[in-house]
């Protein structure tokens, strides 16, 4: 009965770093590139696999063992300064390439049209203003 609190506990935690983490980097607080960032990702997906684990909800297990995983890489790349190659994001020589620049260049540029400027038309003083 003790080990069930205890795993229930982890699980509370490890979404609320999952949470923190995204709520954080949605105000800007933490960047996405950043070891606070990966490190809540890579903790709190450690501590749900684990709660999933012993909950045998295998799916969600699958899900966050992948997630742990995919943060401990980003860790791994940022510590060793070694591109991963076939990450969204990364070309093929594994350089890193920022998606708003991608998503830029293929928008098409906007055609900047020159009005002439309109003669403004002098009114006619009619007699009774005068």
């Amino acid at each position: 009965m003790a080990m069930d609190i205890y795993i229930y506990a982890m699980g509370v935690v490890g979404l609320v770093l999952l949470l923190l983490a995204f709520v954080l980097n949605v105000l800007k607080k933490i960047e996405r590139n950043g070891y606070a960032y990966d490190g809540m990702n890579f903790i709190g997906a450690v501590l749900l696999a684990v709660y999933a684990l012993f909950a045998q909800i295998w799916l969600f297990f699958i899900l966050e063992a992948v997630w742990a995983a995919a943060a401990l890489l980003f860790i791994f790349e940022r510590s060793t300064h070694r591109r991963i190659r076939g990450i969204a994001g990364w070309d093929s020589i594994g350089e890193t390439r920022d998606l708003r620049t991608i998503s830029a260049a293929r928008k098409p540029k906007k055609k900047v049209v020159k009005r002439k400027k309109k003669k403004e038309k002098e009114e006619p003083v009619l007699p009774w203003f005068q």
